[in-house]
């Protein structure tokens, strides 16, 4: 497995509060500081992301995806027999 190099800074300023809660956190996962700051927020920018319904995918992707959805369903009888059943919530 390839490794990305780390060629840019983030710099921050945090209360000693801040600083010591993280470095807890970090260690009970055995993950230095950064590491564990980086997961976090970039964890946290991908549920952000997510939220607002951006799909990060390349043209492969999306042609199989526009591909999967143009298909025919009328052939398979499991999702025919899925898509006659009523809803939950229209009993």
């Amino acid at each position: 497995m390839r490794t990305e190099t780390k060629e840019s800074p983030i710099n921050i300023r945090a209360k000693a509060s801040q600083k010591e809660l993280i470095d807890i956190a970090a260690h009970l996962l055995s993950k230095s500081r950064t590491d564990f700051i980086l997961e976090a927020a970039c964890s946290k920018a991908e549920d952000v992301l997510l939220d607002q319904r951006l799909f990060l995918i390349d043209d492969e992707q999306i042609n199989a995806f526009n591909h999967a959805i143009e298909a025919s369903f009328d052939s398979n009888e499991k999702i025919q027999a899925l898509l006659s059943r009523k809803s939950p919530w229209g009993k």
